[in-house]
């Protein structure tokens, strides 16, 4: 696929980047008083084994990269403090070009202009960088499946949401994608290959898979697949039982980023080993079967309006809040500690019921929470009272670190009802265009 710039934005970038090759230098030494030998099994890489085209970094202690270096001549040449912000700068518009954003990621990017950089230090290329990265970009631009496991969920038929397939995993695919690897390899890689696959099968297969189709590079193409399906994930998990038993937690997420508390221990009496144990400390875990007649059901009740909202390009700027103040909520099935989960929840319902910060949030968003979800006068009195004590128990976490009683529990159960019936009645509800209209026809309705 072909892609090109702005003459302008081509003058603009190559100028930036001629620039920033007068700033490569020395990395400096990084010496840590801490440092002990560790004990982790690991691969030892020898000197002579770094090949000359390596790249290196540095790393903060959340993970986040700060400095970037090449090797050269036994040097290490690169990047760090504001010559590492000027590469990231220039990555970052680069990557935000209108005929690039889309398909290639912004790690891809940055990638590829720290190569031009080495390439261009060592005399390897004469291009500028616009060339250099059109020539690598180019034949990256493929139309890709990106296929996701689902962590322990099963469905009865295929989910078609938006641009998302949810299908089974099945020993058939297994069997296909092993015969597309393994041709022309011989013995020794097959088996090697075998062993991989027979490890992931353990796991993922007969469970469900998202897939994504893209026309993308790799990275961009998993980044664009992974933002559709935590956005899908999120709003089936929106139906499951965990809004009913907030004792139980959500595993409705991609496989690898479960919530799902597990404990390993053993047992060594005079030195010899007795007893081991692994698991599972979540109770009431059980895979999420989704029949077909269950998905039909939640389309009903509501998953079809939010597709039809998430996939209008055209929504309102209410609707938008309505999709995101209903992922906060969904995000908090994830979570395992009560009290947290109230403070998502309050947060996701006050976003969209709270006019600004100077309201008072426990008379208008009881009163507005109460008029959206009944029309009954005392089912309304009763929501109001509740989203009052709920915010008592708010204030003792939030003030004074106290978690939830069990009597509180009583109320909390009561309240994410409320809550979830109070997202069932908006996706329902006429096209409003702002919060503020909302929030009008919602008083107009209390006091008329």
């Amino acid at each position: 696929m072909l892609i090109d710039f702005h003459e302008e934005a081509k003058k603009n970038f190559n100028a930036k980047a001629d620039e920033l090759l007068l700033q490569l230098n020395l990395k400096p030494n990084v010496i840590r008083a801490d440092e002990f030998k560790s004990k982790v099994p690991a691969f030892e890489l020898k000197k002579e084994d770094i090949l000359s085209d390596f790249f290196g970094s540095i790393q903060d202690p959340s993970g986040e990269i700060i400095a970037v270096y090449f090797l050269n001549e036994d040097k290490e040449i690169g990047f760090i403090d504001e010559p590492f912000n000027n590469y990231i700068r220039l990555c970052e518009g680069i990557q935000k070009s209108h005929s690039i954003k889309n398909i290639v990621s912004q790690t891809t990017i940055r990638n590829i202009v720290f190569e031009w950089c080495k390439d261009k230090y060592k005399g390897k290329t004469n291009d500028n960088l616009i060339e250099y990265i059109k020539k690598k970009i180019e034949p990256e631009i493929l139309e890709r499946e990106i296929w996701i496991p689902i962590f322990q969920t099963e469905v009865e038929g295929d989910i078609i949401f938006s641009n998302a397939r949810i299908t089974t995993l099945d020993s058939k695919i297994f069997e296909k994608w092993y015969e597309s690897v393994t041709q022309d390899k011989d013995e020794d890689s097959k088996q090697k290959i075998s062993f991989q696959f027979e490890k992931e099968r353990e796991e993922i297969e007969g469970y469900a898979v998202a897939v994504v189709k893209t026309i993308a590079e790799q990275e961009r193409a998993y980044e664009i697949a992974t933002n559709e399906i935590e956005a899908v994930l999120d709003y089936i998990r929106f139906f499951s039982a965990a809004n009913f038993y907030p004792k139980l937690t959500s595993q409705l997420t991609e496989f690898g980023k479960e919530h799902l508390r597990t404990s390993s221990y053993f047992t060594v009496i005079d030195n010899k080993l007795c007893f081991t144990s692994k698991k599972v400390l979540d109770k009431g875990f059980i895979p999420w079967r989704i029949s077909r007649q269950f998905y039909e059901k939640i389309l009903i009740d509501g998953l079809k309006c939010i597709e039809t909202l998430h996939c209008n390009s055209d929504r309102t700027e209410f609707q938008t809040k309505i999709l995101e103040a209903l992922r906060l909520y969904s995000s908090s099935l994830l979570m395992h500690n009560l009290s947290s989960r109230l403070i998502y929840i309050l947060t996701a319902v006050e976003g969209l019921l709270l006019r600004n910060n100077t309201e008072s949030i426990q008379d208008n968003v009881s009163r507005r929470l109460a008029f959206t979800i009944s029309k009954e006068k005392l089912e309304r009195q009763k929501i109001a009272r509740n989203f009052k004590e709920i915010y008592s128990i708010r204030s003792k976490f939030i003030h004074h670190a106290e978690q939830i009683t069990r009597d509180e529990f009583i109320i909390l159960t009561k309240f994410i009802l409320n809550v979830w019936r109070f997202f069932i009645v908006i996706l329902h509800s006429p096209q409003i265009n702002t919060k503020e209209e909302f929030i009008n026809r919602l008083e107009d309705s209390i006091f008329s």
